[in-house]
């Protein structure tokens, strides 16, 4: 079972590379559309608005100003009372009813079978916290600033790379700065802890053994970074095409001369959706577009510019900016990614076995009997049938477009890893 608190004081342990996710480009011109709009329909509409305004003014003098309210999302549940008790410390109502306002705003989204699932879920969460926080309480003082700052440090690091970075994460988790912090200074005297009671060293032999054992997690594919510029027309329609190719010879005339700017080109001759980035479509390995563009893109040379290639979108004037050989990634590159990994699969086994023990050591009562369902509150599951939430009609992803997403969707191979043997304690 996830237990999101306890995740959390992990996380400060070892960020894992893995959860990078590079940020999109923006558009640039996407503020001067919407403001251009936006000067229109206030053109539009300015004699309407004065007059309306007016009014309002003169029937509304007396009228007290009252501030805006957003309705409150509705509980599936409440506790009522304690709703759990350990070693005689008891967790209260308010601990829980924090926990379900957290997920309150997304729990109408969620099947019923699930919201009911959770209700015991946030409870052994609570539990679970409250017997690492008894546990490590008398040593938290050991625990020094600096060993926390290095810390969230690698945190601020990780999700700087992820959409909406660092604060889009507090959102959605619920969480704050303090938070972390606090679950980071608990982190490290569990790890500490731990260390005293359990096996949770990765050794050299075993990151190369698991590096060994799943080389197909560490393969990297050939990669070419191109700008194009496109022509559009149909296959089936022989005039539309013999003008885009007109077009673009002259384009690939014009991008041969000597110092020729071709993002500038782009900019005014493509009718592709990455002309306002000058037609840049990044990296890209072969299957992500379609097989012609590939072809010339990957038998190109950097820095070089392709006579038009015909695709089914039309016509393309490739410019090649960069390439990466595929081959297999080093050791010495992903060597602390695969510890940090081994060392976290340690501490995820251990905390199983540890939270056990003390389980046992200590008397746990739960009370789910001081929990109250809300008659209000109403589940709205929404998705697909049969697709859990998330499908394309059909069931078939369309070819990519270069510059438009630009990509059919690769097949994607999840290789069945395999630990190396020893003292790495798998978990469920």
């Amino acid at each position: 079972m996830f237990n999101k608190n306890l995740f959390i004081i992990l996380l400060s342990l070892a960020v894992s590379a893995t959860m990078a996710c590079e940020p999109k480009n923006k558009k640039t011109d996407e503020k001067a559309n919407a403001e251009t709009a936006k000067k229109d329909e206030v053109k539009d509409k300015k004699d309407g608005k004065e007059a309306s305004a007016k009014l309002d003014k003169k029937e509304k003098k007396d009228e007290p100003s009252k501030p805006a309210e957003s309705a409150a999302p509705i509980l599936p549940y409440t506790a009522e009372g304690p709703i759990a008790k350990i070693g005689g410390k008891e967790i209260s109502a308010q601990a829980f009813n924090d926990e379900v306002k957290k997920i309150a705003p997304m729990a109408a989204m969620i099947p019923a079978p699930k919201i009911a699932m959770m209700k015991t879920q946030i409870i052994d969460n609570l539990v679970n916290k409250t017997i690492v926080e008894m546990a490590v309480e008398s040593t938290l003082s050991n625990i020094k600033a600096e060993e926390v700052e290095v810390e969230f440090k690698k945190f601020l690091d990780q999700m700087s790379k992820n959409p909406g970075g660092v604060e889009q994460f507090y959102k959605r988790a619920g969480l704050t700065e303090k938070d972390i912090k606090g679950d980071m200074k608990k982190g490290i005297a569990l790890k500490a802890l731990l260390a005293k009671k359990y096996d949770i060293k990765v050794s050299d032999k075993d990151v190369k053994e698991f590096y060994t054992k799943n080389k197909a997690r560490f393969e990297k594919k050939a990669e070419v970074k191109a700008s194009h510029i496109l022509f559009k027309a149909k296959k089936d329609d022989k005039k539309a095409l013999a003008a885009a190719k007109k077009k673009a010879m002259e384009v690939y005339k014009l991008a041969k001369k000597p110092g020729a700017d071709f993002a500038a080109l782009a900019k005014a001759q493509s009718e592709g959706p990455s002309a306002p980035k000058g037609g840049d479509l990044g990296f890209f390995t072969k299957e992500r577009m379609v097989p012609e563009f590939s072809k010339a893109a990957f038998a190109t040379k950097k820095g070089a510019v392709t006579k038009p290639v015909l695709t089914a979108f039309g016509y393309h004037v490739i410019k090649v900016v960069d390439k990466k050989d595929g081959g297999l990634t080093p050791l010495k590159e992903v060597s602390d990614m695969i510890s940090q990994q081994l060392e976290m699969q340690k501490m995820k086994g251990v905390m199983e076995t540890f939270l056990k023990a003390e389980k046992e050591k200590l008397k746990v009562e739960t009370f789910i009997k001081n929990v109250k369902d809300n008659p209000k509150f109403k589940s709205k599951p929404m998705g697909m049938p049969g697709m859990g939430g998330m499908g394309i009609p059909g069931g078939k992803m369309p070819k990519g477009m270069p510059g438009k997403g630009d990509a059919k969707m690769p097949k994607l191979k999840m290789p069945k890893l395999k630990m190396p043997k020893g003292n790495v304690t798998p978990t469920k």
